[in-house]
């Protein structure tokens, strides 16, 4: 007599079988996941570090290498024109521009007041000017800050990006590598400018050049460089030497405004940045 098959048996078997190779695939997935996961929170981790050192060089460059040459090129702008330097104009910080209405607002208003206002109210001196040698040097510099976030890159490169759940932040990360580039180009311009156009029209126009070219090396005495920045030099007045100056604050002016659009999404993200 023939055995009948086994149907239930092989249905708990096929079962068993079927469910075993689910649950591997959720296991493989879920840890997939996981390993996903803990890469997001990682590249997370160092974006923010990353971020925060970014804006510890932001007020070294925003000190040192952007409001310093601001406040020296209006300096000297002013004195060819015979006007004291406004003491209002030194108020002219970050701390100063996040507290007002509009950064764009205040930096126009900074502009028309200190630079176009001149213009129009006085005339340019017709003999050479005495001004610090600290000044003409610092109106030398050029911003150096040109921001590269590695940490971002990776985000990117790798499509971890697309899986950040939290959208603002999504698109706050997507925005910043435009807004890198646009600061890169600001300050490209500005640093081209005064590489090749301003520091040879200072050149001519100042007598005690050896003052400059010492300070500009640099000096190890602290005393004797500070004395020689506090020394008064002659400057000679020109059209070609005004309009690059106001053409230099302009340029200034637009980087200032476009490393604070870094600095405000810098804060956002850091601040955004939930990471367990």
């Amino acid at each position: 007599m023939k055995q009948g098959i086994p149907w239930k048996k092989y249905t708990v078997e096929g079962f068993v079988i079927v469910a075993s190779i689910l649950l591997a695939f959720a296991i493989d997935a879920w840890w997939d996941t996981r390993n996903e996961y803990a890469e997001e929170q990682t590249a997370l981790i160092d974006l923010r570090n990353e971020l925060q050192e970014n804006l510890s060089a932001i007020e070294s460059t925003w000190l040192n290498r952007l409001s310093g040459p601001l406040y020296g090129s209006v300096a000297l702008f002013r004195h060819l024109y015979g006007l004291p330097l406004d003491g209002s104009v030194i108020e002219l910080s970050r701390s100063r521009i996040s507290a007002g209405e509009n950064l764009t607002t205040e930096l126009y208003n900074f502009y028309r007041n200190e630079v176009l206002v001149p213009i129009s109210d006085a005339n340019l001196s017709s003999s050479p000017i005495e001004v610090r040698a600290g000044t003409v040097e610092i109106i030398r510099l050029a911003p150096t800050y040109g921001p590269s976030i590695a940490s971002l890159d990776v985000l990117f490169q790798s499509g971890m990006v697309n899986r950040i759940q939290n959208e603002e932040l999504r698109s706050k990360l997507a925005a910043m590598p435009l807004e890198i580039n646009d600061y890169n180009y600001e300050e490209g311009v500005l640093t081209d400018f005064v590489l090749n156009n301003l520091r040879n029209l200072l050149e001519t126009s100042v007598s005690e050049s050896r003052e400059i070219a010492l300070l500009s090396v640099g000096m190890s005495n602290t005393e004797a460089r500070s004395k020689l920045q506090n020394t008064l030099i002659q400057v000679t007045p020109s059209e070609k030497l005004v309009y690059a100056l106001s053409e230099k604050i302009d340029y200034n002016l637009r980087v200032l405004g476009q490393l604070d659009v870094l600095i405000t999404r810098y804060e956002e993200i850091v601040e955004m940045i939930d990471v367990d």
